[in-house]
Parts: structure tokens; C-alpha cells; sequence
């Protein structure tokens, strides 16, 4: 072949190629050899400088390039010592190329080099590769060293191995073995017996049943794992003992796990003889897939010592019977609901309440109900609006007449204890929703949360504002609950507006809260609207406002009494006997003789109110007052007090002829108003001096007095009374209707014999007998039962008319008030009735009583 004549036909450019390549390769070695050199240089320096070694190798080359290096780090640790290998930090590098790769050239490396780092990772390259066991014997055997497997050990950190393997080949060190299990290091001693576990003979048998109570727990528990025995019941014991005695979760879950692994069918202990550390050891380890575990762990949950409770509720959160026990529940079983909920909050009370996340896809009313009643105190506080919001879904029917009414109230009062913004929010709607409807007041007004006054106080000043609002008191109340700095400028304006901006009633509402807030720079606010409230309010809230403002209040009445506003003062006047406060009687007294007739109005109540007899006795100049209404008030105001003196007074003008008829019919207003015995001697007085003056004012007095001491005097004086009085008087009865009825029937209950028949009489005159008996045909049993009850009592003719109509009532109640009042007709009292009735008109009444009588007489019989 011609060689030359074929290299000389080849292209150029590879020639080029070639000649680049031989280049790179000539650079590379070079290169090669620079590097080498360097990194040569770099080393000397690290040995002698730890810093020069962080700078100039450590920072400047990647763990990849020191591996590569390894062999230049060897030749330098050589040539310069150990010292290197420690400011390089190399030995982890090595020590974990040996647990990786598991090399000749690594395992050693680190023999050589680092054996004190990596002795036992040899080892266990070695247990994985037997082929490779010479490097270390004959390392160990080299070393001379008695102690070598200690060393070994200690050079590990409580690594799993395979002892048996390790027993196979380290054999003829078993004695040295078996002393290490004296060792005080625990490594050294968990070395020792993962190798003696597999050696039969007695003395490494026993030294493996002493380290069952080794100091160290890695000891304990791998005896309690691997021993392999056949003396059972003393290994039974032994590991009872260990899984509820030992203080090391890991030792006691490794006993537990194998006594349920080997002794599965013994019975493993009594709960209820257990110590609490034991119990508390017990329930750290129950086990999801034994049933008996569950019952175990329930028993304790229901415990008063709350660290066993704790463990006892992890468990079953974990199992998810707190779940179980959350959501499978029905309102219809109170019994299962109230055991749940008991349970519940055991372990509520112990922190574990993962249960109730539940709550916010569950719809489950009974469910819900625990969960409100739980949230109350515990519990995440979000999990509140996720409750309002199905319970405020649900229909207004079922928050106020279903079993779901409980569960409404409960979720108002979670929302008030522990309720978020958010809840506090959601509870507004629900009051927004339900503003105009009394029931739902009464229950969220009180439910509402101080904390969320930002939101609550301008909902309830919009409520204040609308008229339509029920429970304006409970509203004003429910706002005092809140700081003012939140409605009180509002408050002000209102009463500050226009009249026809707000309803009277809002104006009214607005003045009692500024009052109820008792803030003495509030004081001549309330004072000057005082008017808007009516009397009684406006006593009771002049009481409050002199009660915290002192001194103060009674300056302020003053400068009001002499204002010009005649409104204003008689509102102030009225109120003024509520305070008790005496230094205001003198400037009432002068208003007796104001220009204003609701200011001389005022002023006569106010001294009635004050009890100012004297002064009250001067007013009956006022009866001549031109104003009718004065007149009147005067009249009353007189009559109400009753002393002897003015009762004179009264009858003095009612019987002077020369007085004009308004002055005498003032004085009968008066005469009407009295309570007094002696008030009804004079109207009846007076019905018998006139001829037909002031007759129909008289009777109209008489009818007013339907107190129980007017009424008793009126039935006396009507027993006696002339044809033409008592025609009169049984007028006023009549007009007294319903209350003088109710008088009459309560005067029944003083059973006075000698007015009894009159009040019969006067009762059936005003045909209120007639009303009871059509109350027999109504549809209530009740209302029945009353009017046969009250026809007994009364006992006269119609009322028997009326009972024997009621004897073949449906209602058995019924049917025994008419035979306890028919047995009457059998006596010789009733003789006379029952004629009357027998031969009543009506043949159904004189049917009606023939047979009830029979009735009556068979009972006899029998």
C-alpha cells in the first residue's frame, strides 16, 4: 500500500482537524498538569490555615471535584498530616462514599485515614458486601486493638443493622461483644445486643434480657422488637410492662406493636386498675383497627383527669368517632344528643375540636345545635359564621315553633360570646330581616355582642328611627349597652329636627336614651324636651335625671320655671313631685295663678302628687277657673285627695243655691273621683234635693266609682234606698258596664251576707248574667267551664236557667259545675226555684231540669 501516496490524496482540511486535535489534547495535559499543581500549592497552604483552605479550595471547588481529587487529598495528608484532612472537612465526603459506593478504594481510604468517622460505615458496607470482610478484619487484627468493636460502634450513630450477618462474621469477638453491653455509651451497647439478640448461648441470653431495662430507649425498644424467646410469659410481662411503664413513646409503641404481633389473643390488662401515668401511657397508644380500643379510649373521655381525656380524644379525632359522634345525632333522640354532646365537650375542653370544621357542610340541625352550644366557649371562631348562615337560613316557622328554635337561640348566643366580624355582621341582617317582629326582638336584641358596636349601634339608630319598630324599649336598652360615642350626636339631632321630620313616638324614644345615658352635659337637652314624653315617663326620667346631676338639676329647673314657654314648664311642673325635692313647692304654688291654663293644671297635680294638703285645699277657689278643663283637673285633683275638709267644700257649692251650674258640676267631677265612703252619701244626697238638675251628672258620678269601697257604700245605701234612688242608681250600675261588673262579681268573693242578693239583683238587672250564660254556647271548653262556674255561685232564678241548658255539655268539667250547682235545687232553699223552673216557658228548660234532677237522685241512689 502506498502509504505516502494516500496520506498525500487526502483533503487538507483533515489535516486541520487532526492537527486540532492534537492541540486540544498537548493544551489538555498541560492544563492537566497546571491544575495538578496548583491545587498541589493550594493544599500545602490548607494544611497550615484553615481560612486558606475555606478561600482557596473549599470556595473553589464543587464536592464533585474534591471526590476527583481524592488521591492528590491522600498524598497530602501524606506528605503534610492529618491536619489537612481537617480543614478540608473531607472525612464526610469519605464517609459518605463508603455508605454510597461501598469501594475498595473508599473503605480504605477511610481505614486509613479516618477510621474514627467511618468505622461503622465500613462495617456496613462490609455486612452488605462479605466479599470485601478482609479489609476490616485485617484492619482490626493490624490495629491490635482489644477494644476495636467498640470502636466500631461508637463510630455509628444507633444505625439499624443486620445483626446476624454481623454475628456470622465478627463471631470471634462475641466475648468483647458481650462486655460492651456494659458500656456506659448507649451506642456501644445498642451495637452489642442488635449482634447478641442472634447468639444462643446463655450468658449473651441473659446480658440481651438485662437490656431490657437499659438506660437508653434505642436499646430498650430494639429488645422489645427483635428477641426472639421461648420464654413467653416472662416476655409478655415484660413488654406489659414496658407499653404502659416506660417513659418513651417509641419504646412503649414498639412493645405495644409486639405484643399485638405475638400475644394478640391474651388478655393484655384491666383499664380500670391502671395508675393514671399508666392509662395515659394506654390511650397514647390505642390502635385505629381494635375495636376495643375505640370503647377503651371513650370510657376515658368521659374522665375528669383531662391529660388522660386528652389522649383519649386524639385518638378518637384521629379514628374519627368525634366526627361520628358530631354529625350522627337527630333532634328526635334527645337522650343520644345530650350523651353526645357531653362527650363533645369533654373533649372540647381539652383542646380537640377538629371535629367541628364539619360544621360548614353540614346541615344537620342536631348537628348544628352542638356546635352553637359548643362554640359558646371553644372551638374555632370562624366556624361561627358558617353556623349563622345555615341557621339564619332556615324559615322564621322554624325558628320560633320547631325543634330548630333552640338550635336559633343557642347560635345567638355563640355569636355573642365568640362571633367574628363576619358573625357579628350576619347577625345584623338576621335583626334587619326580623326589625317589625316582636318575637325575634326579644330574642336577638339581648344576643347582640359589644364587640361588634360598629356595626350593631347604627343598625339600632335606624331601628330607633322607624316607628313601626316593636320593643322600643328593649331597643333603647340594647343600645345603652354601647359606647354613645356611636349614636349619641344622632340621638341629639333628632330631637333638634323638625317636628315633621320624625314621628312623635321616635322624638319620645330619642329623649328617654338621652336621658338613660345620665350625662349631666345631656341635662338641659332632656330638660327642655321634656314635654314629648307623657306624664309618667316624663316623672320617672325627671327622678334619673336628679338622681346623677344633684345640684346641677335643680339650677336647671329653676332657670326653666321662669322661661316664657308655658309648654315646657307644665311638662317640668307635673314631673317635678316625682324628684321628692320640696324647694320646688313654693314656685308650683305661684304657678297656680299662671296665665296658662295647662300650667295652673300642672301645678294643682303637683301638689296633689307632693301631698300639700293645705295648699291642695286652697285650690278649691279653682273650681271657678274660666277654663272647663281647669275646672275639671281641679275638680279631679280635689276629689282624689279626699280629706274630710274638702269633701265639705264640694257639698258646700254642690248645695249653694246661688252658685252657677259649671261650679256644681265641677264639684260632682270632684265628688266622682273620691274613693270615700261620704263621696257616695253626697251624690246620693244630692239625687234627692234635685228635681231633674244636674240628675244626669249625678248618676254619670255615681257611675264612675267602681272601686270596691264606692261600691259596697252604693249597694247599702240602694238595700234601703226609695223607688226613685234606687231607679236611679241601678242606672248608674248599668252605666258602670264591665267594670262595675267586675267590681260586683269580685265583691261576691267577701261573701257579706246581706249584699249578696243585692249584688244578684243588680248583676241580673244589667244583664250581665245574660252574658255569661251565652257564654256557654261558645267553642272553648274553658270559657264553658268559667261561666258555668260563675252562674253557680250566683245561684239565682236565670242563673239556674242558664246552668240546666249546660247539663248535657260535651266537657266532663263542665258537667260537674252544673251538678254541684243543681244539688241545690234538692234542698228546701232551692224549693222555690225549682218550681220556677219547672214551669218555666221554655219547654227545653223545664225538659232540661226534669232530667238533670233524675240524674241527681240516681246518684243519690247509688
Amino acid at each position: 500500500m502506498n502509504i505516502p501516496g494516500l496520506l498525500g490524496s487526502l483533503p487538507l482540511w483533515i489535516y486541520i482537524v487532526d492537527a486540532l486535535l492534537v492541540a486540544g489534547i498537548i493544551a489538555a495535559l498541560i492544563w492537566s498538569f497546571i491544575s495538578r499543581s496548583i491545587f498541589k500549592r493550594r493544599l500545602e497552604k490548607a494544611a497550615v490555615d484553615e481560612e486558606a483552605a475555606r478561600h482557596l479550595v473549599l470556595e473553589k471547588y464543587d464536592t464533585g471535584a474534591l471526590i476527583r481529587r481524592s488521591r492528590m487529598i491522600e498524598a497530602g495528608a501524606d506528605k503534610y498530616g492529618d491536619g489537612l484532612l481537617k480543614n478540608l472537612g473531607i472525612s464526610r465526603i469519605w464517609v459518605e462514599l463508603v455508605r454510597r459506593r461501598k469501594r475498595v478504594s473508599d473503605i480504605r481510604r477511610v481505614l486509613k485515614f479516618i477510621p474514627e468517622e467511618g468505622l461503622f460505615y465500613v462495617f456496613l458496607a462490609v455486612l452488605d458486601k462479605p466479599r470485601k470482610t478482609r479489609y476490616l478484619t485485617d484492619w482490626l487484627k493490624e490495629s491490635g486493638d482489644l477494644l476495636a468493636m467498640r470502636r466500631i460502634a461508637l463510630s455509628g450513630k444507633g444505625e439499624d443493622f443486620d445483626g446476624r450477618k454481623a454475628l456470622e462474621i465478627f463471631g470471634e469477638y462475641i466475648s468483647h461483644i458481650r462486655e460492651m453491653t456494659g458500656d456506659p455509651e448507649w451506642a456501644s451497647r445498642y451495637f452489642a445486643v442488635k449482634i447478641l439478640l442472634h447468639h444462643d448461648d446463655e450468658r449473651s441470653q441473659r446480658a440481651v434480657w438485662d437490656c431490657l431495662h437499659d438506660t437508653h430507649a434505642l436499646v430498650r425498644r430494639t429488645v422489645a422488637t427483635e428477641l426472639k424467646t421461648d420464654r413467653e410469659d416472662k416476655f409478655f410481662e415484660a413488654l406489659k410492662s414496658l407499653f404502659t411503664g416506660d417513659p418513651v413513646f417509641e419504646v412503649r409503641r414498639a412493645a405495644k406493636e409486639r405484643i399485638n404481633l405475638d400475644f394478640a389473643d391474651r388478655e393484655v390488662l384491666d383499664v380500670k386498675k391502671l395508675s393514671e401515668v399508666q392509662a395515659f401511657h394506654v390511650l397514647d397508644l390505642m390502635n385505629p383497627e381494635f375495636a376495643q380500643d375505640e370503647n377503651t379510649a371513650l370510657s376515658f373521655l368521659d374522665n375528669d383527669n383531662k391529660e388522660l381525656r386528652l389522649s383519649a380524644a386524639f385518638f378518637l379525632s384521629r379514628l374519627g368517632t368525634l366526627d361520628r359522634l358530631f354529625q350522627q345525632v337527630d333532634l328526635g333522640d334527645r337522650e343520644l344528643l345530650d350523651r353526645n354532646f357531653k362527650l363533645l365537650t369533654k373533649a372540647a375542653e381539652v383542646g380537640i375540636t377538629g371535629f367541628m370544621k364539619a360544621v360548614s357542610s353540614n346541615s344537620n340541625p342536631a348537628t348544628l345545635l352542638i356546635a352553637a352550644r359548643l362554640l359558646q366557649k371553644t372551638g374555632s371562631r370562624e366556624l361561627i359564621n358558617s353556623l349563622a348562615r345555615a341557621v339564619f337560613s332556615f324559615s322564621d316557622e322554624e325558628k320560633t315553633h320547631s325543634d330548630k328554635k333552640r338550635l336559633y337561640e343557642e347560635t345567638l348566643k355563640a355569636i355573642k360570646l365568640r362571633g367574628t366580624c363576619d358573625a357579628v355582621q350576619l347577625i345584623c341582617e338576621e335583626l334587619e330581616r326580623q326589625s317589625h317582629k316582636t318575637a325575634f326582638l326579644n330574642r336577638i336584641l339581648p344576643s347582640l355582642p359589644e364587640s361588634g358596636d360598629f356595626l350593631v349601634a347604627p343598625l339600632l339608630v335606624r331601628m330607633l328611627k322607624d316607628p313601626d319598630v316593636p320593643e322600643r324599649d328593649l331597643v333603647r336598652e340594647t343600645l345603652l349597652r354601647f359606647d354613645e360615642c356611636f349614636y349619641q350626636g344622632e340621638i341629639i339631632a333628632i330631637l333638634k329636627a323638625e317636628r315633621e321630620e320624625y314621628p312623635h313616638q321616635v322624638r319620645i324614644d330619642a329623649l328617654k336614651l338621652l336621658a338613660q345615658l345620665k350625662k349631666p352635659y345631656c341635662l338641659q337637652h332632656v330638660l327642655e324636651n321634656l314635654a314629648i314624653l307623657p306624664l309618667d315617663e316624663a316623672r320617672y326620667f325627671t327622678t334619673i335625671l336628679a338622681d346623677f346631676s344633684g345640684d346641677l338639676f335643680n339650677k336647671r329647673v329653676e332657670g326653666i320655671l321662669e322661661s316664657d314657654d308655658a309648654h315646657v314648664r307644665a311638662s317640668l311642673i307635673a314631673a317635678l313631685p316625682a324628684t321628692g325635692i320640696k324647694e320646688f313647692v313654693a314656685p308650683i304654688r305661684k304657678a297656680l295663678k299662671d296665665a296658662d291654663p295647662e300650667v295652673r293644671i300642672a301645678a294643682v297635680w303637683a301638689l296633689h302628687d307632693y301631698q300639700e294638703q293645705r295648699a291642695l285645699n286652697s285650690t278649691v277657689e279653682m273650681l271657678r277657673d274660666p277654663v272647663e278643663r281647669v275646672r275639671v283637673q281641679v275638680a279631679r285633683a280635689l276629689g282624689s285627695h279626699g280629706t274630710e275638709t274638702v269633701l265639705d267644700r264640694l257639698k258646700e257649692l254642690l248645695f249653694d243655691e246661688n252658685e252657677v251650674s259649671t261650679v256644681k258640676k265641677a264639684a260632682i267631677a270632684g265628688l266622682s273621683f273620691s274613693e270615700t265612703r261620704g263621696s257616695v252619701d253626697v251624690l246620693v244626697e244630692k239625687l234627692r234635693d234635685m228635681t231633674g238638675e244636674l240628675k244626669d251628672e249625678v248618676i254619670r258620678a255615681l257611675a264612675e266609682k267602681h272601686d270596691a269601697r264606692s261600691l259596697t257604700r252604693m249597694i247599702e245605701v240602694f238595700k234601703d234606698a226609695e223607688p226613685k234612688i234606687r231607679e236611679a242608681m241601678s242606672e248608674a250600675f248599668k252605666r258602670m258596664r264591665s267594670r262595675g261588673e267586675e267590681s260586683l262579681v269580685s265583691l261576691l268573693d267577701e261573701d257579706i251576707p246581706s249584699l249578696l242578693p243585692l249584688i244578684y239583683n243588680i248583676l241580673e238587672e244589667t244583664g250581665w248574667v245574660e252574658s255569661i250564660i251565652r257564654r256557654l254556647a261558645k267553642r272553648d271548653p274553658k270559657e264553658r267551664r268559667e261561666a258555668a262556674a260563675l252562674l253557680a255561685r250566683i245561684g239565682t232564678r236565670a242563673a239556674f236557667r242558664g246552668i240546666v241548658l249546660a247539663a248535657r255539655d260535651p266537657d266532663e268539667d263542665v258537667r260537674v259545675e252544673v251538678t254541684k250547682a243543681l244539688e241545690y235545687l234538692n234542698t228546701p232553699e232551692g224549693a222555690e226555684i225549682l218550681s220556677d223552673l219547672e214551669n218555666d216557658p221554655d219547654k227545653r228548660v223545664r225538659k232540661y231540669t226534669l232530667w238533670a234532677l233524675e240524674r241527681i237522685k240516681a246518684r243519690n241512689l247509688d
